[in-house]
């Protein structure tokens, strides 16, 4: 089976797709996921939430599901390709998934968005690779800081003191 070429590989909070245009809209992308300690800003009280919007406390333990976008050429027909995302401390396979692109024209490129499960994070480093028949073809490294906790400031006036 011939390999297919990559054109692009976003990883991203959300992949849209113009229904008219059919153009595709890669919306924050991101390679360095903060966790840690802090406490989000707490919830608004019932009265004031809005429709669906939820909101919540507490350190953040793993990322939203996030969406990858590919942009292939060279696609003959069904082509298989795996994604994996792994801990590079340890190589560890923490998500896997089997995919596949279909083209009827080897000469135009095919894109795709692929809504991804959370994913688990602890500070370290990872990467989400893409493989045709075991040979990477792209990877996206992400890297989890450890947020810092929030440190104490003193306060300044912004007027001079009196002296009497």
């Amino acid at each position: 089976m011939q390999k297919p070429v990559l054109q692009a590989m976003v990883l991203a909070d959300h992949v849209y797709r113009d229904s008219a245009s059919g153009k595709y809209i890669i919306a924050g992308t991101f390679g360095v996921i903060w966790h840690g300690e802090q406490k989000l800003a707490p919830a608004p009280a019932q009265s004031d939430i809005i429709g669906d919007r939820k909101t919540f406390t507490g350190a953040i333990g793993r990322a939203g599901s996030p969406f990858l976008y590919l942009a292939l050429g060279d696609v003959h027909g069904r082509v298989p390709l795996e994604l994996r995302y792994s801990n590079l401390a340890d190589s560890s396979v923490l998500i896997e998934a089997q995919i596949e692109v279909i083209s009827s024209d080897p000469l135009s490129m095919v894109e795709a968005a692929i809504g991804l499960p959370l994913l688990p994070i602890a500070p370290g480093n990872f990467s989400l690779d893409l493989l045709f028949e075991g040979e990477i073809l792209a990877w996206w490294r992400v890297t989890v800081k450890r947020q810092p906790a929030a440190t104490a400031r003193s306060r300044i006036s912004s007027f001079p003191s009196r002296r009497s």
